[in-house]
């Protein structure tokens, strides 16, 4: 009855700490390992990565936990648990798993695969009418993205999956030591049903199955994908790009184009036409902001800051890329433009710039066409 009285009558709000329990992946539904060997990129920054949150119910059936009570904050090392997670699911999935903290991938894997924490939330549902035991349930949901790229750090498939309504751990609300551990349970099993469907994705995948199939021929992979692998998604850069055997191609990165009084999707899919349009001129081989950040390790605030300075230049070349692409799409009263920048990272100077412009926007693509061309024509 004392519990029960310092529970109602508590009026300061409490931070709990929980700490990391193991996490472990029901097997995929297909048994049988892909053969492949994956180096999975774990940041010491990701790996530490602590929720702090109070509980958030997803709504629905009447008698979940609504937040209110006094929990301020509950600290949950979500960034252990998801490792732990990671590689004893992927063990199941591939041949061989390796960590890496870097972009420092061992030469012999065949794939890089990049996990994203996207959105953690838990609440309590009330599982018992006796006002003396308080009886409730601690639930989570978890939503994770998964990044497949070649060799190469070309995009070769990613899915978000977001795990079902996890529950079944039991506590008493009044006993405050129980919420974090039980807590923690929910999360768990949260995190392992997110990456069985995850593993369970990649196993149907039609792109990975081609990947594997690609990498058995005679000579195995190329250091690209084969001709007619291309693929992109809308709104995005990341691409799978074609190379002819044995043809060695510079290396160019483009930026993603800023939209300046227009759409931010304009400005999205004219940067998808401006790699497509590169790539088939067949002269260089391009690489997405994206996947300059995924092989640089650099953050998204790093990005954001565009690359036009001595610096990041520098350190394009310094992975042997020769050239940058940056530029803009905008409008001023009724006139569109597209301005493209073009800089030698190996010199460390901006090379050549053109600015077009138009009427209409059902005229961009177009326009963008022509400026890659005169952007590109006395480019070596």
């Amino acid at each position: 009855m004392a519990g029960l009285l310092l529970f109602l009558g508590a009026g300061c709000a409490t931070v709990m700490t929980a700490s990391p329990v193991d996490v472990k992946v029901p097997p995929p539904a297909v048994a049988q390992k892909m053969p492949l060997k994956a180096a999975i990129l774990i940041s010491d920054q990701d790996e530490n990565y602590t929720f702090v949150g109070t509980p958030q119910t997803p709504g629905g059936p009447k008698r979940d936990y609504e937040p209110g009570w006094n929990i301020e904050a509950m600290n949950l090392p979500l960034g252990q648990m998801e490792k732990k997670g990671i590689l004893n699911g992927f063990s199941q999935a591939f041949d061989k798993v390796v960590l890496v903290k870097t972009n420092d991938y061992p030469a012999d894997v065949d794939l890089i695969v990049i996990p994203k924490h996207v959105h953690f939330q838990f609440w309590y549902k009330d599982v018992s009418n006796n006002l003396f035991s308080r009886q409730w349930e601690a639930k989570a949901r978890i939503s994770m993205k998964f990044r497949l790229l070649d060799k190469k750090g070309m995009l070769l498939w990613e899915k978000e999956v977001v795990s079902p309504d996890i529950g079944g751990v039991l506590l008493n609300a009044n006993k405050r030591d129980e919420f974090p551990p039980a807590t923690a349970n929910a999360a768990a099993g949260s995190i392992a049903a997110a990456l069985r469907e995850a593993l369970n994705a990649m196993a149907s995948a039609r792109e990975i199955h081609a990947y594997i199939s690609e990498k058995s021929k005679p000579g195995g992979l190329s250091s690209d994908m084969v001709a007619g692998s291309a693929s992109t998604r809308q709104g995005s850069t990341e691409r799978i790009l074609s190379v002819s055997p044995g043809k060695d191609l510079s290396k160019l990165a483009v930026w993603d184009l800023s939209a300046r009084e227009v759409k931010a999707t304009y400005a999205q899919e004219l940067t998808s036409i401006l790699v497509s349009e590169i790539s088939k001129l067949g002269r260089y081989e391009v690489y997405s902001q994206e996947n300059v950040r995924t092989l640089a390790g650099w953050t998204a605030e790093r990005m954001s800051l565009g690359c036009t300075d001595t610096k990041c230049l520098t350190a394009l070349g310094q992975m042997d890329v020769t050239k940058l692409i940056s530029g803009s799409v905008g409008r001023i009263g009724d006139t569109y433009s597209i301005s493209l920048n073009l800089f030698d990272t190996q010199k460390v100077k901006a090379e050549r710039s053109i600015s077009e412009f138009c009427r209409t926007e059902n005229e961009l693509i177009g326009l963008l066409q022509q400026g890659v061309r005169k952007l590109l024509s006395a480019a070596p």
